[in-house]
């Protein structure tokens, strides 16, 4: 791939991370850490794109960050279709204003299966709101208050979600 050009560089090239690891070595067999002062992902009229095997820890939003400030944001009043949030690992999460650990709103054929969400004790779980959505088998522990929260009810709410075997415990409301 022409655009990556050292090590430790990367690409983002339709859809897919390109990465070139430091000492040459296989990237399937390293950790790779990625630092940020925001959201680990945002979202904004994406089509067919894959969240998947991540660890997203150490948010922190302070309440002048807004309500909805999120470790994992699908821009509501956008257009994103296809999207699969899966087997992903996010914890220690702190959002001052009670924002939602993972915002997924404004989606079209949305999947969300497998995914653990822990230790994030001043947060809601997860805000779901689109059209075709399949939220199935996570794991939210120690979430601040609630779940799984399905936003709103017909053309600009949620149409044909299917929410089942998730498990959600310790809630400190």
């Amino acid at each position: 791939m022409r655009s990556i050009t050292y090590e430790g560089q990367y690409a983002l090239v339709t859809n897919r991370m390109y990465y070139w690891p430091l000492g040459g070595g296989n990237p399937n067999n390293q950790t790779v850490r990625v630092a940020t002062l925001g959201n680990a992902f945002v979202l904004s009229n994406e089509q067919h794109v894959r969240v998947q095997g991540f660890q997203i820890e150490g948010y922190y939003s302070h309440v002048e960050a807004g309500y909805g400030a999120s470790a994992v944001t699908l821009t509501s009043g956008t257009r994103n279709d296809g999207i699969r949030f899966t087997d992903n690992l996010v914890q220690f999460m702190r959002s001052m204003d009670r924002g939602p650990v993972i915002n997924l709103q404004g989606t079209t054929n949305l999947i969300v299966v497998n995914n653990t969400l822990r230790q994030s004790l001043r947060n809601r779980g997860m805000i779901i709101q689109g059209h075709d959505v399949k939220v199935s088998s996570n794991l939210l522990d120690r979430i601040g208050s609630t779940g799984i929260y399905c936003a709103g009810v017909g053309s600009f709410g949620s149409v044909n979600t299917f929410i089942n075997s998730n498990r959600v415990t310790g809630l400190k409301g």
